[in-house]
């Protein structure tokens, strides 16, 4: 991994919970906590966890979707990085926002169904005043658009359709070709193939890999998905309530897990071979607490099979263990 693009640094993001008449706020729902990562070309972050751990929260953090606290450097193509969080001047902003690109989840929520795909696809350039103003440079970004279409597995004929005419795989395709319009530098990888069918499924993942070859792009790939993450990722984080509860590199993290939620994830994961995985031998029971009362100690502590009563009290920090290797537990 070099050429550094973007890194977080005690990244937070709490968000209110209103009540009453007048909405006022009555509590903070801590979605992400001290959050610290790095990533440069060429590289792929995995994140992993649970449903409601915080993942596309971290993703929209990343993607200033959401406004996060902490610090969250860019770095850009020329001239020195700078702190993405909080307000930016323009020329900074469309730096990022060019740069830094997503993927969503449901792509059929994700695009506009009133827009034809060149509209769809044209509507970044517009945003960044690419589009061009004479009619050359308008063939010329028509042209491009093509490419960019049939480079995802998709005729340029569908330039002319709108997104109901499409597949679930055929629409997270134009997403793609959507975020890679601009030529970024990282893209945010929201669950790109959850709502795709598992023949599909395979065919989106080749396509962001191939695409990751030819430009050494960075991904930052968030999914339930674990043999998928593992198959894609450099450096993986596993999250529990907004937190980090174990990272390093991939084959690292799933050959060796060393916190008990990473474990039992692991074991939860079912297999082909029943010889290799067995689901009755994991110890995971029970539900996440509240993120509105998480308990005062370690967040893992209710369902841990190896809590003891300093678990109860003391909330273990994530600390080094070994080369590359960060684990948050009392007794990993």
């Amino acid at each position: 991994m070099s050429g550094m693009i973007l890194e977080g640094k005690d990244l937070r993001k709490l968000f209110p919970v209103k009540k009453g008449v007048f909405m006022k706020t009555v509590a903070w729902v801590r979605a992400l906590e001290r959050f610290d990562f790095r990533i440069g070309e060429g590289g792929t972050l995995g994140i992993v966890g649970e449903s409601g751990c915080g993942k596309t929260t971290l993703g929209r953090v990343m993607a200033r979707i959401h406004e996060g606290e902490g610090s969250l450097i860019y770095h850009p193509r020329e001239g020195e990085p700078y702190d993405v969080i909080g307000s930016l001047d323009r020329t900074r902003e469309l730096a990022f926002r060019r740069d830094v690109q997503m993927i969503f989840q449901d792509p059929y929520a994700s695009l506009d169904p009133r827009m034809t795909v060149a509209e769809v696809l044209r509507e970044p350039l517009e945003a960044h005043g690419l589009s061009g103003a004479s009619a050359a440079e308008r063939r010329s970004t028509e042209a491009m658009l093509a490419n960019q279409l049939e480079r995802v597995g998709l005729h340029a004929d569908a330039l002319a359709r709108y997104p109901h005419e499409f597949s679930g795989g055929q629409r997270q395709r134009i997403a793609i070709a959507r975020s890679l319009v601009l030529k970024p530098r990282l893209v945010i990888c929201d669950e790109p193939t959850s709502a795709l069918d598992v023949s599909v499924q395979s065919q989106v993942v080749n396509l962001l890999t191939g695409i990751q070859r030819e430009e050494g792009l960075a991904y930052v790939f968030i999914s339930h998905n674990l043999e998928l993450v593992r198959h894609v990722s450099d450096h993986i984080c596993v999250m529990y309530l907004g937190r980090v509860v174990e990272e390093g590199g991939a084959e690292a993290v799933f050959d060796a897990p060393l916190h008990p939620y990473t474990m039992a994830l692991l074991a939860s994961a079912p297999s082909w071979d029943p010889k290799e995985k067995h689901l009755l031998d994991s110890k995971l029971y029970g539900e996440p607490p509240s993120p509105l009362r998480l308990p005062p100690g370690c967040p893992f502590e209710p369902r841990c099979p190896k809590a003891s009563a300093v678990c109860k009290n003391e909330s273990p920090e994530l600390k080094g263990f070994g080369e590359g290797r960060k684990v948050a537990c009392h007794f990993a």
